[in-house]
């Protein structure tokens, strides 16, 4: 193996992880302080109140989300060059890879800039449907939407140059298919809020994907990709986390449903 192979699968590990642990943190974090996810669903003037009552913790938490489109992007870029297939895959790979991390940035900035200045000036109706646009146009459309979109064609088109050139185990390729099908959901819970039963969906979906992701980082770790196998103990691990993850969000959901 080159040097320089050994340096970019230890950067692409490095923005996975990156990836996965600012997600969880600032995703929990937003949970507490802002009443995350569920607070993008209802009304506008909430939303102010308890975005001031917060603001540092919520500013912070959502650059740290912008930032994971620079690491989606930087882990994109590291698999196509690890890869080295001169593929039509391969190359849609890192363009969705790219796009979704973009998308992904735009979303997210309009918390960081738009809304914090929205909070400054009297709340009139012209404020609430200039917040509601944000919300609705940048942050369902563009965020979560096309968004996730890309995210999911940057999975299937990267199972597809990993399972064609044998780049993981098996096992590896299996979870980042269903990651890439569960995820599907995640792309159109935005424009179904008619259909609650979507959203406890995302949970699992977005499990399954920091299951890869992690399990990944690991086997890029190891720089011997092909021949290094996965311990037991780590899968048992990665399975807990993904209950972790999972169980409060579909119940949430469910319970949505439910009522």
């Amino acid at each position: 193996m080159l040097a320089s192979d050994s340096t970019t699968q230890r950067f692409t590990a490095l923005y996975l992880l990156l990836y996965v642990a600012v997600t969880i943190f600032c995703y929990n974090a937003l949970a507490i302080y802002f009443d995350f996810p569920d607070i993008l669903r209802v009304l506008a003037e909430k939303r102010f109140l308890l975005f001031k009552e917060n603001q540092m913790i919520i500013l912070c938490c959502y650059y740290g989300f912008m930032l994971t489109g620079l690491f989606q992007m930087g882990f994109s870029i590291g698999l196509y060059l690890l890869t080295k297939r001169d593929s039509l895959a391969a190359m849609q790979a890192l363009i969705f890879g790219i796009l979704a991390g973009l998308f992904q940035i735009i979303g997210y900035l309009r918390w960081v800039v738009a809304v914090p200045y929205l909070t400054t000036v009297d709340i009139s109706e012209n404020v609430l449907v200039s917040e509601g646009l944000f919300n609705n146009y940048f942050g369902k459309g563009i965020g979560e939407h096309l968004g996730n979109l890309f995210l999911v064609l940057w999975l299937f088109s990267s199972w597809l140059v990993l399972k064609g050139s044998n780049f993981f185990n098996k096992t590896l390729n299996a979870i980042l298919l269903i990651s890439a099908i569960l995820m599907t959901t995640a792309v159109y819970e935005p424009l179904l809020e008619t259909a609650p039963l979507a959203f406890s969906f995302t949970a699992p979906a977005f499990a399954t994907m920091v299951t890869w992701m992690l399990l990944t980082a690991y086997a890029l770790m190891k720089l011997q990709l092909k021949k290094s196998k996965i311990p037991i103990p780590l899968y048992m691990m990665a399975i807990i986390l993904w209950l972790v993850n999972v169980i409060p969000g579909f119940l949430g959901g469910l319970r949505k449903v439910l009522i």
